[in-house]
């Protein structure tokens, strides 16, 4: 049923995926109860005003976001209704259980994906952030200081990328001074 638009050849078995979302998997053996797995739950009630605040602020409504560390996920899932999302945090934990999450609401892998790592010093490409926001200020801290920035700095795209971080008001002055820095390094 309906069109299909990749067809793979393994184990043995013939897969199809349709245009309209559905996957068959063709074999030698017949199944009279083939397995039909539930579409995903509906959307959860995330509260969005946050991510408004953010979007409203920046001007930044689409295209990539990344976020730096994470809470319990709650922005991440409500910026990804406007963003490809790609959270970053070092508890694997709770990493795993918002992979779940979001796998079960069916927009883990297309609209958001999370990952394991330092959110500081996590290697990205280039230029890649409309957006980058954070879930935990706790870790824009003195210590954070210009290799982080410099790293957040790299991640943004060129004419128009925002970072949107709640540095504490005890630690702006070295974050000021380190992007002082970085532009007078011309990176």
């Amino acid at each position: 049923e309906g069109d299909p638009v990749s067809v793979v050849a393994a184990n043995g078995r013939l897969f199809v995926c349709t245009r309209e979302g559905r996957l068959y998997t063709f074999g030698a053996k017949e199944f009279a109860k083939p397995v039909i797995h539930a579409k995903p739950s509906a959307p959860a009630q995330v509260d969005t005003q946050q991510a408004k605040n953010i979007m409203e602020t920046t001007g930044q409504t689409a295209g990539y976001c990344l976020v730096l560390g994470l809470k319990d996920g709650t922005l991440a899932e409500a910026l990804a209704e406007n963003f490809t999302v790609i959270a970053i945090d070092s508890n694997i934990a709770r990493v795993d259980t918002l992979r779940q999450h979001l796998h079960e609401r069916g927009i883990y892998g297309h609209k958001i994906s999370v990952h394991v790592g330092d959110p500081l010093t996590y290697s990205f490409p280039p230029f890649i952030a409309n957006l980058v926001v954070t879930e935990t200020s706790r870790r824009f801290n003195t210590q954070s200081g210009t290799d982080s920035l410099q790293n957040i700095f790299h991640t943004l795209r060129p004419y128009g990328g925002t970072a949107c971080l709640p540095v504490p008001k005890t630690t702006r002055e070295v974050w000021k001074k380190s992007a002082a820095d970085i532009k007078t390094a011309k990176i």
